[in-house]
């Protein structure tokens, strides 16, 4: 591993480590928002299908990663 790589690994972990379970959990569901909204704008309907199932029951779930927006409705 170049310094370059080593150095940006030791940055993202100290970052990582001064943030909250909760607050990482905000930060996922902010980022799989965005995919979402993404797949849902995009034409075919065959990756609503597959992909939107497959965030939920993949990462959202198991990691206990709400959907604040469907809560929020």
């Amino acid at each position: 591993m170049d310094s370059l790589a080593l150095f940006l690994k030791v940055i993202m972990e100290q970052l990582l480590s001064l943030l909250s379970a909760e607050k990482v959990k905000e930060i996922c569901d902010v980022a799989l928002d965005k995919v979402e909204e993404y797949v849902a704008k995009t034409p075919s309907k065959l990756d609503d299908a597959i992909v939107l199932p497959l965030l939920k029951k993949l990462i959202r779930e198991p990691f206990g990663i709400e959907d604040n927006d469907e809560v929020a409705k």
